[in-house]
């Protein structure tokens, strides 16, 4: 007969063996979060046969990156069947509800997240985006600036703030916030850029585009970006006399649907005619 303390031992050393791979299994998955290969990580995840609640989160965040916003309500609905005081939970659903314009879904979950942590940072910030969403830009900017003071280094929220005081008309705080987090957000650069394009302030511009060109994360960022971005650097390329790099993005710009820089590229590009007065840019968003 074997010696019941070397089968208790044995057992215990399994127990705590299968839990120190379970604890590294979450952070590999964590760490393919953190790398961006969104797919990956939703595949990881559902082979784990008993998943805790920040596992269940991480895949639901996954699916909201990737904009699969029903199956990350679904995550998120999960979450909180489990735990109903979820505040995470409770934010993220009420930010993917914003996408899909169910502003009412958004408010009741995104309050409900408030009134469990009133001064948590993450809540006021997403109480102000709904309400940008919704062009009330008062009240945005005052949740905008609950978040901060919450947590003063807020990057999006500086960010946010930022832009709804571009939106307001208050250029010169617009500004500031931008020019504060240009490292953080690459973003920020883009849209000090336009603003400098508007204040006829054409060299700045270019070496704001020329700055936000060498950030490490403008490869990534350059691929998702709209014809609006290509027509306004080509702009700022035009102002400092660089025909050719202009036409590159008006044509780029062109490609993305935009009929002006379409215009222009036919005209002065190709014709050598006078090119026409630009149009007004719009600030890059960030996702709500």
């Amino acid at each position: 007969m074997k010696d019941l303390s070397v089968i208790v031992l044995f057992s215990l050393s399994c127990i705590v063996s299968s839990f120190s791979i379970a604890q590294a299994d979450f952070s590999l998955a964590l760490k393919m979060y953190d790398d961006v290969p969104y797919e990956d990580v939703i595949s990881y995840m559902e082979s784990f046969e008993i998943r805790k609640v920040e596992e269940m989160m991480l895949e639901a965040d996954a699916h909201y990156k990737l904009r699969e916003y029903e199956d990350a309500t679904d995550g998120y609905t999960q979450v909180l069947a489990r735990d109903s005081y979820n505040t995470q939970a409770l934010m993220r659903r009420g930010a993917v509800y914003m996408q899909t314009g169910e502003f009412g879904w958004a408010l009741q979950d995104i309050k409900a997240a408030l009134k469990i942590t009133p001064m948590d940072s993450e809540a006021n910030f997403y109480m102000g985006n709904l309400y940008c969403n919704q062009g009330d830009m008062r009240n945005a900017e005052k949740y905008y600036k609950a978040a901060l003071e919450f947590r003063p280094d807020y990057a999006q929220a500086i960010y946010m703030l930022g832009a709804a005081k571009d939106m307001k008309g208050d250029k010169r705080e617009a500004y500031n916030a931008f020019s504060s987090i240009m490292e953080e957000m690459p973003m920020a650069i883009y849209n000090l850029a336009v603003a400098s394009l508007e204040a006829n302030a054409y060299e700045v511009a270019f070496e704001l585009f020329k700055r936000l060109e060498a950030h490490d994360h403008f490869a990534a960022m350059e691929n998702a970006m709209d014809g609006d971005f290509f027509f306004m650097r080509a702009e700022a390329k035009y102002y400092c006399t660089d025909k050719q790099g202009a036409c590159l993005d008006y044509k780029k710009a062109e490609d993305l649907g935009d009929q002006e820089a379409a215009g222009i590229y036919n005209e002065y590009c190709l014709k050598s005619k006078k090119k026409s007065d630009r149009k007004n840019g719009e600030m890059m968003k960030i996702e709500l």
